[in-house]
């Protein structure tokens, strides 16, 4: 079976482990609803969210008095409380020193644009539930579970624009470097360049990032246009965990099945009729 109940828009899904001290955590919290927003500094690639920010518009073609001029005539007047989510007081306050002649410098505004992706929050998701990798990696080698979301992404972007994005993850075999001047004259392409870029070495997780420009490393409320759909338990979930999964699903009335080897040619597993 492809989706145990109503799905409207795509569905996405998040692995969860499961840690011998705090098994019962991981599937217990899933009660309120809420959605946890992961601080990337804990993430396990070193390189994520890590793009190099360098000054290299002098490839562009025009000249620095030129580039300077454009400058001057795009953040005339450009406040805080309108800027876009890349853009903070401090950088702003940087560029009008640096473009007025003062005391600044693009290394500086460069160093203000890296500490503010830091204040970022985000949480990871996948477009498959079967990838042997992931289950391994992520979900205790089967013995954890797989949450799918139902996320209907019209309505998730006409919600919560204000303060969350969603970006499907890019790879590639060699990082990018990110000019300023993509930061400063597209700032809206190039966010999602410095938020979800990895190599290509992760490529089996077939991400979804979810960012959130406010909060980290602390629940919100379930954003409008996601839901939990479903709960699927590993192959090798122990029955006392799976039976408190069974639980938390009856409570939010969403189905709870199982991974489970596959009849079907081709596929090594599938997850199961709901219990």
């Amino acid at each position: 079976m492809e989706h145990v109940n109503g799905i409207t828009g795509v569905p996405i899904y998040r692995y969860e482990p499961i840690v011998k001290e705090e098994s019962e955590c991981r599937i217990e919290s899933l009660r309120d609803g809420r959605l946890y927003i992961s601080d990337p500094e804990s993430f396990n690639d070193p390189f994520d969210i890590q793009l190099s920010i360098r000054d290299l518009s002098y490839r562009s073609g025009f000249t620095e008095e030129e580039l300077n001029a454009a400058l001057q005539a795009l953040f005339k007047g450009y406040q805080p409380v309108n800027a876009h989510w890349l853009f903070n007081e401090n950088i702003l306050e940087e560029l009008k020193l640096w473009l007025d002649g003062g005391f600044s410098s693009q290394e500086n505004i460069i160093h203000h644009v890296k500490k503010h992706l830091k204040t970022f929050g985000v949480q990871c998701f996948s477009s498959c539930y079967e990838i042997p990798l992931s289950w391994a990696h992520y979900a205790s080698g089967h013995s954890g579970f797989c949450i799918e979301y139902d996320l209907r992404k019209m309505e998730f972007a006409g919600k919560n624009g204000h303060e969350l994005r969603m970006h499907d993850v890019t790879y590639s075999s060699l990082l990018p470097e990110v000019c300023l001047s993509e930061v400063l004259f597209t700032p809206h392409q190039a966010i999602k360049k410095l938020l979800a870029t990895k190599t290509i070495d992760w490529a089996y997780e077939q991400e979804f990032r979810l960012v959130h420009f406010t909060k980290k490393a602390t629940k919100i409320d379930m954003p409008e246009g996601l839901r939990m759909n479903s709960l699927i338990g590993g192959m090798n979930m122990s029955k006392d965990n799976f039976e408190k999964l069974k639980g938390v699903g009856k409570e939010l009335a969403i189905p709870v099945c199982r991974m489970q080897g596959s009849s079907r040619p081709g596929r090594l597993w599938e997850r199961g009729d709901p219990e």
